[in-house]
């Protein structure tokens, strides 16, 4: 069952929305609980024992952990006095685009860190990770001191750096499961480069010399969803970026991912994102004064 005590955003402490930093001593257990962000937990000084779903580690000095959205997790005090930088942080933070979103992976796809879809990233086991060379802690550290501020510059450097250490984190990982094929690839590839046209997975087999069916078959069982359901996915992120990140009309941000009739934009947008396009920029504008 999941804990009843779940930390919310709000309760603690910030000048920024939809993120907060900070450092603490930890002397007694910290009862299971989950929250409405994601968390990177940076073990600074001591060791303690963290239990994610059943799974129990013992993190130590250097070592850290990312855990996504209503994941159950608790700490352990071993005796040991402990220091934790904790970094949390909702997606939108990193990207207005991301607004809705509750879950660490699609964080991962976004267009400013557009990680390899393969990564075997489970956030929801609380997977840890060694701080080779203390690099990680040296970004926090910078983090630490830039939230002391407010101003613009602060933030923007604070994202900066979020990112950063996402990257970094991400390129400690293997790869899960078999790598896509060429052809898969060449679809994937020619989708985010060119959503904007009308463009057809028949013609993408054509240029393959392979069967439509075939490739069709190939990628879904590679991508887990259809070419169309692909297509549209990456069309409307990009509709996203561009609503919370310009003031282009919706008729032309419509045109620009490629939608030559507004209506069905519309429709498909609130598909995915359960709101319209006028509705998520309005929604944007507020939370970014």
């Amino acid at each position: 069952m999941m804990p009843e005590n779940v930390i919310r955003i709000e309760r603690l402490k910030t000048h920024i929305s939809g993120f907060y930093i900070g450092e603490y001593t930890v002397d007694s257990d910290v009862e299971a609980h989950t929250h409405d962000f994601v968390e990177l937990a940076y073990i600074r000084e001591g060791s303690l024992l963290h239990q994610c779903n059943g799974i129990i580690r013992e993190i130590r000095r250097g070592d850290y952990f990312i855990v996504d959205y209503t994941v159950p997790h608790k700490l352990r005090f071993t005796g040991t006095r402990t220091t934790v930088v904790n970094c949390i942080f909702r997606p939108d933070f990193i990207d207005l685009s991301l607004r809705g979103c509750r879950s660490f992976n699609e964080v991962l796809n976004n267009y400013l860190i557009n990680f390899d879809e393969r990564s075997n990233f489970r956030p929801h086991v609380g997977e840890v990770f060694e701080d080779d060379g203390e690099k990680i802690e040296s970004v926090l550290q910078k983090v630490l001191t830039e939230f002391k501020g407010d101003d613009t510059a602060a933030v923007s450097l604070i994202r900066a750096y979020l990112i950063e250490m996402i990257i970094m984190t991400m390129r400690k990982l293997h790869f899960g499961g078999t790598l896509s094929s060429n052809d898969v690839d060449h679809v994937r590839k020619n989708v985010k480069e060119r959503y904007s046209e009308d463009l057809k997975l028949s013609v993408l087999a054509q240029e393959l010399n392979i069967s439509a069916a075939h490739l069709s078959r190939k990628f879904t069982k590679e991508t887990g969803c259809g070419f169309k359901e692909y297509l549209q996915r990456i069309r409307i992120e990009e509709a996203c970026r561009l609503l919370a990140n310009s003031q282009c009309k919706v008729t032309d941000i419509a045109e620009r991912v490629g939608y030559s009739d507004v209506k069905f934009f519309n429709s498909t947008f609130r598909r995915y994102k359960s709101t319209s396009p006028s509705e998520f920029r309005v929604y944007n504008m507020d939370n970014s004064k």
